[in-house]
């Protein structure tokens, strides 16, 4: 539901920082309906492609969250969902069979992510979130993204002991 009202609420496309084109989220949603249909249909064949279908977009799903940025942990989730279509995949086929299907449904993915996701961007204030996360008991900041050895701030914080201690 999430992807189909995308359009309306957009609350999919700022969850990927907008990298993905408007048009993703609905018709991916569409498609994840029609899959979730497909699971519970008798025919094999319905049943593994829409496995396939889960771990192409959801492995796709991993990459963009590397591709955008986010903390690696991220892509554990849309992860999870690549693990449980290997299950079912698995439950109806024999294990080769269906982590042959992963791989290839999987690098399919991640390949329509490369054409698909656009980088994020980064902007003119990295340095200050860089700084914001390596701190000193001071709340100074020891490291910056412009001074990655912190060699500049260690030598005025120096500076600032030994004219204390004159």
């Amino acid at each position: 539901m999430i992807g189909i009202t995308d359009p309306c609420t957009g609350i999919a496309r700022s969850l990927t920082e907008d990298s993905l084109p408007r048009w993703f989220f609905p018709v991916a949603g569409f498609c994840l309906a029609l899959v979730a249909l497909a699971n519970f249909s008798g025919q094999l064949e319905l049943v593994l492609g829409a496995q396939a279908y889960i771990v192409a977009f959801h492995s796709g799903g991993v990459y963009t969250h590397l591709r955008v940025k986010h903390h690696p942990v991220a892509g554990s989730a849309p992860f999870l969902f690549v693990f449980i279509a290997v299950v079912v995949a698995a439950l109806r086929t024999e294990l080769w069979i269906a982590l042959l299907g992963t791989v290839a449904s999987a690098a399919f993915g991640v390949l329509l992510g490369m054409v698909l996701v656009r980088p994020k961007q980064l902007g003119p204030d990295e340095s200050e979130i860089c700084d914001a996360f390596v701190r000193n008991p001071y709340n100074r900041p020891l490291l910056s993204c412009s001074n990655p050895s912190g060699k500049e701030h260690f030598n005025s914080e120096k500076a600032k002991i030994d004219s204390y201690s004159e």
